[in-house]
Parts: structure tokens; C-alpha cells; sequence
């Protein structure tokens, strides 16, 4: 996936302080199906599921998103 054509729009990227191995990245994607394909490439490509994409209502009534992390 080419983020310069896909309508990724990374909005901040979160280091923890005291750990060197946890880092945060988010991305704004333009709607659930980007999600989805970005989830499934990265999946594809490796990484471990720690959430499979859906709504989060605990953060917003709206808030779709899926959670990944490297092997």
C-alpha cells in the first residue's frame, strides 16, 4: 500500500518514555474499508492481530479502528 496515494494521513506517533520497544503509531484513514485492507496487509505481512478492525465505542460512538504489532 503506497501511503502517498492510499488516504493514510499519519497523525502522531507515540514513544513511551520508559520503554524503548513500545511505540504507538495512528493513522486517519478515510473510511472502514482502508481499515480493513490496511489491518489485512499488515497481517499479511507479519504482524500479530491484537484487535481485529471494528468500532471502539469505549473511546467514541464512531470510532473504528484495528490494532496491530510487529512479530
Amino acid at each position: 500500500m503506497d501511503p502517498s496515494s492510499s488516504g493514510i494521513s499519519f497523525t502522531s506517533i507515540y514513544i513511551g518514555l520508559e520503554s524503548k520497544t513500545n511505540v504507538i503509531i495512528t493513522a486517519k484513514l478515510k473510511d472502514h474499508k482502508t481499515v480493513n485492507m490496511f489491518y489485512n496487509a499488515a497481517i499479511s505481512a507479519g504482524g500479530v492481530d491484537h484487535g481485529k478492525p471494528g468500532l471502539r465505542p469505549q473511546y467514541h460512538p464512531n470510532y473504528y479502528s484495528t490494532f496491530k504489532k510487529d512479530p
